[in-house]
């Protein structure tokens, strides 16, 4: 019996040993190619606005929009548009109490499902790598979505972000997982939290099924200022691991 005890604590912690080393490696990639990382994350977002079982509570959406007017602080003459607007729910939410606003995404799933149940008025197929918008915004945000560009990208988003922002106006990417901020997020595992701490050090992916990345503020700060963006500031987000950061034109 104990020899059999023994075999299966072997064959298990070789399980988990091998699923480790796999995540690793997947993390790696994800980290050397930006190729793969777009692939990831395509194919994830894709997978998931095409599941129409696919829910979240609007009390969630209701909660992230108050949130986000506090940073925001819009105005009824504000001309605002959500980058990367998914199911449509935050733009909805801002169309509902009178602001002028749109929203765009790069994944013709999201778009569909989003015209389908608010209207085709307010969303469009758009990419933050490859604009084609034209229009002035005065206040552009991105919630819980910058995290999914590989940090090889920022200067190309920034400044196609840059470009269609209005003089003296701001761009928010809401919710980032900080870098700075990895032993927070990693406390609740407990025993894992060192390795998960050295391993992200470096090959800093928050989540590798959709090729999500922490975010790091030095990185940040250098492409939008690259990009021409004149001021930075960091904000601490509602998820204590997380930051927000503005980009003022």
């Amino acid at each position: 019996m104990a020899i059999k005890e023994c075999e299966k604590m072997n064959a298990v912690l070789y399980n988990t040993l091998f699923r480790a080393v796999k995540d690793v490696i997947q993390m790696a990639e994800i980290v050397a190619s930006p190729k793969i990382a777009s692939e990831v994350s395509k194919n994830y977002w894709t997978k998931l606005f095409d599941d129409s079982n696919e829910t979240t509570s609007w009390e969630i959406f209701e909660f992230i929009y108050a949130q986000i007017k506090k940073v925001m602080k819009p105005a009824k003459e504000d001309v605002i548009l959500e980058a990367g607007s998914g199911g449509g729910e935050l733009t909805y939410l801002f169309y509902r109490d009178g602001f002028n606003v749109k929203g765009f995404d790069s994944c013709g799933s999201a778009v569909r499902k989003a015209i389908k149940r608010f209207g085709n008025d307010l969303f469009y197929l758009d990419d933050l790598l490859n604009m084609k918008t034209r229009e002035k915004f005065s206040k552009i945000f991105l919630n819980g979505v910058f995290l999914c560009i590989h940090p090889a990208y920022y200067e190309t988003a920034f400044k196609n972000l840059y470009g269609i922002t209005e003089e003296n106006g701001a761009v928010y990417l809401f919710d980032n997982p900080d870098y700075s901020k990895r032993r927070i997020f990693y406390n609740q595992f407990r025993a894992r939290t060192q390795i998960l701490n050295v391993i992200t050090f470096f090959i800093p992916v928050y989540k590798k099924h959709f090729a999500g990345f922490w975010v790091k503020t030095s990185k940040v700060k250098k492409a939008a200022l690259k990009a021409g963006f004149s001021k930075i500031e960091t904000v601490n987000s509602w998820s204590n691991h997380r930051t927000h950061h503005i980009l003022y034109k």
